[in-house]
């Protein structure tokens, strides 16, 4: 078992290591997808694996994988705004960077 300090440093360590991602991310995701250079398409990727919806993408098809990172784009969001609605067509998929979403059904 672990202490209280050894779990507090342990979540420390995973929230600077998340913040780095989600930097990393933004980051990549500001370049308009067709000028990002073969680097960034690599590290987007790498960055895409750490989801678990793109790692079942990943070991099922990686062709579909790589296609689907290569058409990857950042789109903000104001609050309150429906993206999507129930029995739309499923075109898009979504990786909230920050911020948190509701759900309705």
């Amino acid at each position: 078992m672990i202490s209280e300090s050894e779990y507090k440093t342990i979540k420390r360590l995973k929230s600077g290591y998340e913040d780095k991602c989600q930097a990393e991310l933004t980051q990549i995701l500001t370049i308009s997808n067709y000028k990002r250079s073969k680097q960034d398409a690599t590290k987007l990727q790498e960055i895409l694996l750490r989801y678990n919806s793109f790692q079942v993408v990943a070991q099922y098809n990686m062709k579909l994988f790589r296609q689907l990172a290569s058409e990857v784009y950042m789109e903000g969001v104001l609050p309150n705004s429906t993206v999507f609605k129930y029995g739309e067509p499923a075109e898009n998929c979504y990786v909230i960077v920050s911020g948190k979403c509701r759900a309705f059904i």
